[in-house]
């Protein structure tokens, strides 16, 4: 794969966050958006990684930027990460995309970056967790920041107990806590294909890092040691801050 990979979706004229309202800027931004939609619907080889940000956001042409995307991401073999950005997405236009995802060969999804507004809105990961085993060439999945709790944790856990293809999984800065930790524990006795799952800043206490160190090896019996998962290498990029 080359190893400059080229991201679709992030014009050099905009600053982090700031979408000026001139005319000027507008239109600049409307022709970006042309310019990445012809080159994914040429099949582009040389594109790795797209980017879908305000492309979809509510109030633009999000209908029908959509609809190019979809026929974009059906025809072209040489996506490998899609970066998921923003909050305010047009949320139509947003199901029609992931729609589309099952038949690409994306092999890593990432989600972030939004600030106060996002935290508040997580509807859209939570989505993204729903087609985690309809993605058959998906291997990471990044869910960083994304205000997931116990509930979306063990909702998640459920689906990937038979899961075969995803490697790592990065959770860190969310709020699983215990209660969801203990639900990826039980997740990871059948899973024996995750190699890292990153917990870091979750709120997990002793008592959720207790059951997720005997998911991996539990020697209080010889059946324990049997039902282990053995497989996993990392629960947090730094122990020391956790345990």
């Amino acid at each position: 794969m080359n190893g400059a990979l080229e991201a679709l979706g992030e014009p050099d004229f905009l600053n982090a966050g700031s979408y000026p309202e001139d005319n000027n800027f507008q239109e600049r931004l409307a022709d970006f958006h042309r310019s990445t939609l012809q080159r994914l619907l040429s099949n582009d080889a040389t594109l790795c990684v797209l980017t879908i940000g305000d492309i979809i956001q509510r109030g633009s042409n999000a209908d029908t930027f959509a609809s190019d995307l979809v026929k974009g991401l059906l025809r072209n073999t040489s996506i490998m990460r899609i970066e998921l950005r923003e909050v305010d997405f047009d949320e139509e236009a947003f199901d029609r995309v992931l729609r589309a995802l099952p038949m690409t060969k994306v092999q890593r999804i990432t989600f972030g970056s939004g600030g106060v507004n996002y935290r508040q809105q997580n509807c859209y990961p939570k989505k993204i967790c729903g087609l985690v085993n309809s993605l058959a060439t998906l291997h990471r999945l990044e869910l960083r920041g994304c205000n997931l709790g116990p509930s979306d944790a063990v909702y998640l856990s459920t689906l990937l107990a038979e899961n075969t293809t995803i490697r790592c999984l990065n959770l860190i800065d969310n709020q699983v806590g215990d209660d969801g930790a203990f639900a990826l524990s039980t997740m990871l006795k059948k899973n024996r294909t995750l190699r890292d799952l990153l917990l870091d800043s979750n709120g997990i206490t002793q008592y959720g890092q207790h059951a997720l160190k005997n998911s991996i090896y539990d020697d209080t019996t010889f059946e324990s040691i049997q039902n282990s998962n053995h497989v996993l290498i990392s629960f947090f990029i730094d122990p020391r801050k956790t345990f």
